[in-house]
């Protein structure tokens, strides 16, 4: 979909028309229209040999229990026919329309990658190919990368599977082509573009990968050698995330690594505190008096609590007496709505009872613009430490969003 207006699909077949967005992504406007389906007649495809689809779809399942007949569908069928088959269907009351890729309710994420065998009665006949998008008022759906090929000479892994997670190291095994000779394999940060990370040379399907870093999200992609015959395309990303250990300062935290975000979503190594997963998470975007991000696209929330204190702990961090730290993020109420407390403390645990000392507490705290907090402490005794922020409102109203959280030595001890 990289050029817009298309030249040979037709983005208007349903009762609302598909769009473009960003330079490449194919959108369903699902969250300004209810109960209407968004139709795309893709060209036909002369299938001359056994083919498959590929392609890429991102949708958030943030509200998924709110508006569960949000569905995409991919359906064909040869030329001839009125029969329709269905290659692939999402559904989100059904719990398989969450791509977990970053996606908001206005943006897609990284996407997920299909890779569908067409029906074999299909090879010597034209086929169809339709797009269809239904809205029951959710987040927007999109679709990329829409590919009709022949199946080539090896198979790309089609599964991945970490057995063994340490701070700076993963083992792992993949489902591989028995026809391959050899694995390439590209890795780096969650997101990162592929072409520009470490390679590497796999002589089996079983490996692993040493030299990370610990509370990180990493991205591996593995493509099938098949000797002389040539190679697959690459298959990923597969994403997993090392495992906790005592991270070093200075910390940066803006949430733009997260894979996916959501009610009850923290990065890895974070831990939190509340009744209920609606009332705490992260997002990206905006939508009502919710600001959004402070840079980037994603950021924490805490929303209002009925005089219950909601609390979000950070990693961890080894911190030595009689050194001054300084830690600071920024913060955004929604509207002029304020949060009646707000607490930042320290201790040895992520649960409020292990919250041993205060760093700094503000009652009526409303920030209509985003607002930086700054805050510095000299840890009485040396140790592993968590950092908390415990936020708490009266009523059935209010909610602060919290970005680019850091901690560091003093600069001005």
């Amino acid at each position: 979909f990289d050029n817009w207006p298309l030249d040979c699909e037709d983005p208007n077949v349903g009762q609302v028309a598909w769009q473009v967005y960003g330079n490449d992504w194919a959108r369903a406007y699902f969250w300004g229209n209810n109960n209407v389906d968004f139709i795309m007649q893709m060209q036909n495809v002369d299938v001359t040999a056994d083919a498959r689809l590929s392609f890429k779809w991102s949708h958030s399942g943030l509200y998924a229990t709110s508006y569960p007949n949000d569905d995409l569908a991919i359906l064909s069928r040869p030329a001839d026919s009125t029969a329709w088959d269905t290659l692939f269907y999402a559904r989100a009351g059904d719990g398989n329309f969450d791509s977990q890729d970053g996606a908001g309710t206005t943006t897609p994420g990284t996407g997920v990658q299909e890779i569908i065998l067409l029906p074999s009665h299909y090879t010597g006949q034209e086929v169809e190919f339709i797009i269809n998008g239904h809205s029951s008022w959710g987040p927007d759906a999109f679709v990329n990368d829409f590919v009709v090929e022949e199946v080539p000479a090896c198979l790309e892994p089609l599964g991945f599977t970490t057995t063994m997670i340490n701070p700076d190291s993963v083992a792992f095994y993949f489902t591989a082509d028995t026809s391959g000779s050899s694995w390439n394999i590209e890795w780096g940060p969650c997101g990162f573009t592929p072409g520009t990370g470490p390679t590497g040379t796999l002589n089996n399907d079983t490996s692993g990968l040493g030299g990370l870093t610990a509370a990180t999200c990493y991205d591996l992609y593995i493509q099938t050698v098949c000797g002389s015959t040539g190679q697959s395309i690459w298959a990923g990303p597969f994403s997993f995330y090392t495992a906790c250990d005592t991270l070093p300062l200075p910390w940066n935290e803006g949430f733009e690594l997260m894979p996916s975000v959501g009610a009850g979503i923290v990065p890895q190594c974070w831990d939190y505190s509340t009744t209920s997963t609606f009332y705490l998470g992260t997002a990206s975007g905006t939508s009502g008096q919710n600001p959004g991000p402070n840079s980037g696209t994603k950021y924490l929330y805490h929303r209002y609590s009925f005089n219950n204190e909601w609390w979000s702990f950070t990693p961890e961090f080894n911190l030595s007496a009689g050194q001054s730290y300084e830690f600071s993020f920024w913060y955004q109420t929604e509207g002029a709505t304020s949060i009646d407390q707000m607490t930042i403390a320290y201790g040895a645990g992520q649960d409020p009872s292990q919250m041993t000392y205060s760093v700094a507490s503000q009652t009526g705290v409303s920030a209509t613009g985003y607002t930086q907090f700054v805050g510095t402490f000299i840890p009485p005794v040396s140790g592993v430490y968590h950092i908390g922020i415990m936020t708490m409102t009266t009523g059935f109203s209010g909610g602060i969003n919290m970005d680019d959280f850091q901690l560091r030595l003093d600069p001005s001890p």
